[in-house]
């Protein structure tokens, strides 16, 4: 069997010139070399018999010419080194053999470089037996059950042949030399079919392409093939398909169309972008097809069941002997046209015996209730599949859309898209905020793509001046874009959304209103709204998007498994940076986090960099023990090191509590511990009377309670805010003097005191926060001369009546809508310009410092969970509709205004929430 192997090594070829001694050298080894080669060859042979392989001559070795001319016979195997080897993705394995072609002419031994792909079954029968490869192995690997393809192309760097062979089922593999000693021994045999049996191997062995066989409407006559031409059309129009023997010659109705495609597909040498695109499109079109071969065995497993109830009798069943149908000799591969969409059998029919379809069909009965359940199902399906043929893009009431994979780069553009993916919105350095989403329509799914599997997704950066003018959809939300600019990052599609130019609108099938955004600012000079309002041909667009999209949705998957990407998955699940305690600190998990500390010290290093110790009154077993571990807590004090923006921070911490923002932990190269970092200035000291609404502030001091009762209890004071600090918490009852003084009753209306005629005067009311302005309460600040009653906004720091700054102070100023029980709305300042009540701050603002609240972030934070207060969730306001806020006893005074509506202005004094 390897005299073939023997006549063609190099060493039997022109010997009669070199002496005796070295010829005799030379033969003694080449023997060994070869009885080795023959033993190696001869045991694979034995294992491939032994596993049941039933080809002729099981064992013997094929070349490349070889297989070139007989791609149908897969018996045999061929001896190989592996030259390189490329990452697993998207479940299948490649690399680049070098194969041992002995049937030179001149007798010479050349290798011929062959790509090799394991994917699908075989690709998970190797890793389940933990099969490793690695380069500069030698093996030899069993034809059995490949598909072969040739590249018309291939790459030159390379030396590649361009010649494909594809596993898809199953191999059968044995390593005759390891590179590495850690791996395998040599000798070791690799068999698939340990996973997956040769009865389900055979079943699998499929046509991948063609996973659907259509009726046979003519027999074409047979096609003579040159010797010629034999290698070009295997080259150029073979399709990648695992061949078995039994296979039956596929039908083209049409041979004169078929003839035309392929000689224009001859016309030009494919790129290989275009390459890799028709590689993904068989990728798609086989995993669908093993998606239908499962569904196919389950049909054919219930079928004997259903006929042993309800079977027909034979006479009943028309009998139908198929005529045979004679193959040419040698196999002709032409293009397959589509079905039309008139044909009796379904494209997507799934293949199911005569005897179970008919069984089915004479079964029982069935109840009025079940045929209604199948005919409601059937309107569904046909609305479903009516909604998945939507056409992306087009002309709606006088304005084109583009469709997503339309988008040219620096083109301005009108799209409309189904959110996938939104992140929270972010303030850049220069003050704009930005928020970042994923859109896909029709076209970003590619027609072969029938379970709507691999999204193009198109990312989308938006823009805006002001927080409320950022878009707040949500996942399954259609949006609308106008006045987008197209874009590209890393090589895909992307679009910008420039601040007060482009605008949006939300569509939400669950909405009630249908379409959303915010509302329009009321207040004149507050520029462009980014607010666009769609016409009903607009509306109807969308409303078809959502319903493409939930039909996509709803589209069947069954027995498809899909491995993600590390991209893919972040992409599609964008989460929060979590809040963790320390004890939950593990850098495998997350590698950033925030936290709410205690911080003992803070210590400047010998390199000029700030540490700060930190507890939260929990225990990690992999903190480093520290002298500052309090007395029943050890492992408790964790390092921070502040770098970069941070590190300006550390000169003005000092002990307290502190909310600690995108902290990262690592592992200390020095105790193997863990220890922490910060770079960005999220730095913020939070103050004891913030635990009422501050959670993990108010399970911080628990903590430090039930510690300090145990060990400390001397510490326990620094555990409640003082007494004066409590009475200026936000929700304060209402002054005695005030309440005593006022002859309104609690229970104003809005209507008694828009009539009522005593100015200045005071009110107590109940109502509700509605809306209020500014929307960003970073305006919420602004400079006040005292001496002149003047406001000083923009950026101007002294008053321009008095020239000077001495009496300029900081005030807060947020008008209020306040709605009571009757609908009746009323607008209330919350203001401390005025200074009312005797000179003295309204209890509302009291402990809050007067300082610009951009520059200053523990000022804001402190200012929005107070506001947070009055408001609720009503900052949802500009998504579907308004949030809830709770109720509150309100006291309301006015003061003479001539620049208000009525000559009067009302100012909130205090307020108590109820509910």
């Amino acid at each position: 069997m390897f005299a073939e192997v023997l006549s063609a090594s190099p060493f039997h070829r022109g010997t009669d010139s070199q002496p005796p001694s070295l010829m005799k050298r030379q033969a003694i080894e080449h023997t060994t070399t070869i009885s080795k080669r023959a033993k190696t060859a001869n045991d694979f042979s034995q294992t491939q018999s032994r596993r049941g392989h039933t080809d002729s001559d099981p064992g013997s070795r094929r070349s490349i010419s070889n297989i070139i001319q007989n791609p149908v016979d897969d018996s045999g195997y061929i001896p190989c080194r592996i030259f390189m080897i490329w990452e697993s993705r998207c479940s299948s394995r490649r690399m680049l053999l070098d194969v041992e072609d002995p049937d030179d002419a001149a007798g010479e031994s050349k290798s011929t470089r062959v790509q090799v792909l394991f994917r699908g079954k075989c690709f998970q029968s190797l890793q389940q037996l933990g099969v490793q490869f690695d380069v500069q192995d030698e093996l030899l690997l069993a034809l059995r059950g490949f598909s072969f393809e040739v590249e018309q192309t291939p790459p030159d760097d390379l030396s590649w042949s361009g010649i494909i062979l594809t596993y898809s089922v199953g191999t059968l593999i044995k390593f005759t030399k390891r590179s590495q000693r850690n791996l395998s021994d040599a000798n070791y045999v690799v068999d698939t079919r340990s996973i997956f049996p040769e009865d389900e191997e055979s079943r699998l062995r499929v046509e991948e392409p063609m996973w659907h066989a259509p009726p046979p409407s003519a027999v074409l006559p047979k096609q003579k093939l040159t010797p010629d031409s034999t290698f070009t059309n295997i080259a150029t129009t073979l399709v990648k398909t695992e061949l078995v023997a039994d296979t039956v010659p596929t039908i083209v109705t049409n041979a004169k169309h078929a003839e035309s495609k392929s000689e224009s597909a001859q016309q030009r040498p494919k790129t290989k972008k275009e390459r890799h695109k028709d590689r993904r499109k068989e990728h798609i079109v086989s995993r669908r097809q093993r998606s239908e071969l499962q569904e196919v065995e389950m049909d054919v497993k219930s079928a004997p069941e259903i006929a042993k109830n309800s079977a027909p009798p034979a006479s009943s069943i028309p009998r139908c002997d198929p005529k045979p149908i004679h193959a040419p000799t040698q196999p002709v591969f032409v293009p397959i046209e589509p079905i039309p969409s008139t044909s009796v059998i379904s494209e997507n029919a799934h293949s199911v015996p005569v005897n179970a379809r008919q069984a089915s069909l004479a079964g029982n009965p069935t109840s009025s209730k079940s045929i209604s359940a199948a005919i409601a199902t059937e309107v569904e399906s046909e609305d479903r599949c009516g909604a998945l043929k939507l056409t992306a893009g087009g002309d709606f009431a006088g304005r084109s859309y583009t469709s997503l994979q339309n988008i040219q780069e620096r083109d301005v553009h009108t799209v409309a898209g189904v959110v996938t993916s939104i992140r929270d919105p972010k303030q850049t350095k220069k003050g704009d905020w930005i928020r970042f989403l994923r859109i896909v329509d029709p076209s970003s799914y590619e027609p072969e793509d029938k379970n709507f599997s691999f999204a193009r997704e198109v990312s989308v950066n938006i823009f805006t001046s002001k927080q409320e003018f950022v878009p707040t959809a949500q996942e399954g939300d259609v949006i609308i874009l106008v006045g987008v600019k197209g874009d590209s990052f890393n090589g895909q599609k992307s679009l910008t959304g420039p601040r007060n130019s482009a605008t949006w609108a939300i569509y939400s099938s669950s909405s009630s209103k249908g379409f959303r955004h915010g509302e329009k600012d009321p207040v004149p000079g507050s520029g462009p709204s980014p607010f666009y309002e769609p016409k009903q041909e607009e509306v109807d667009y969308c409303r078809r998007l959502a319903e493409w999209w939930k039909a996509t949705q709803e589209n069947p998957r069954s027995g498809m498994v899909y491995q993600l990407t590390e991209d893919q998955a972040c992409g599609r699940s964008l989460t929060q940076r979590p809040h963790l305690l320390l004890k939950d600190v593990n850098p495998s998990v997350h590698k950033f986090f925030d936290c709410t500390v205690e911080v003992l010290c803070c210590a400047l290093s010998r390199d000029g960099s700030y540490i700060l110790y930190v507890l939260d009154y929990t225990t990690n077993t992999t903190f480093s023990p520290s002298s500052l571990d309090p007395r029943g807590l050890s492992r408790s004090v964790l390092t921070i090191e502040l770098s970069h923006d941070a590190c300006g921070e550390g000169s003005g911490i000092t002990p307290g509590i502190y909310s600690l923002g995108n902290v990262r932990v690592k592992v200390s190269g020095l105790d193997g511990c863990y220890e922490g970092n910060m770079q960005e200035k999220k730095i913020v000291k939070l103050n004891l009377i913030e635990a009422a609404y501050n959670d993990s502030l108010k399970a911080l001091l628990e903590r430090k309670v039930a510690w300090a009762k145990k060990y400390a209890p001397e510490q326990l004071s620094e555990c409640y805010p003082p007494p004066e600090q409590v009475e200026e918490k936000p929700h304060n009852p209402m002054p005695q003097n005030a309440a005593s003084s006022s002859p309104h009753t609690p229970s104003s209306m809005i209507k008694e005191i828009k009539v009522s005629r005593q100015c200045p005067d005071e009110f107590h009311l109940t109502g509700k926060v509605v809306d209020w302005h500014p929307h960003s309460l970073l305006d919420a600040a602004h400079r006040y001369c005292n001496k002149c009653d003047t406001d000083i906004l923009g950026l101007q720091k002294i008053c321009s009546r008095c020239k000077s700054d001495k009496s300029v102070r900081f005030v807060y100023e947020v008008d209020l809508k306040i709605e009571d029980a009757q609908g009746e709305t009323i607008r209330v300042c919350m203001s401390d310009k005025h200074k009312l009540k005797d000179g003295k701050d309204i209890p509302f603002l009291q402990g809050l410092k007067r300082v610009n609240l951009k520059e200053d972030a523990e000022t804001y934070e402190q200012f929005c969970r107070l506001f947070k207060n009055l408001v609720g969730t009503t900052q949802t306001r500009h998504a579907d509709k308004l949030g809830s806020s709770p109720l509150l006893n309100m006291v309301v005074v006015s003061v003479p205004d001539a620049a208000w509506e009525d000559g009067r202005a009302y100012y909130l004094w205090n307020v108590e929430m109820i509910s």
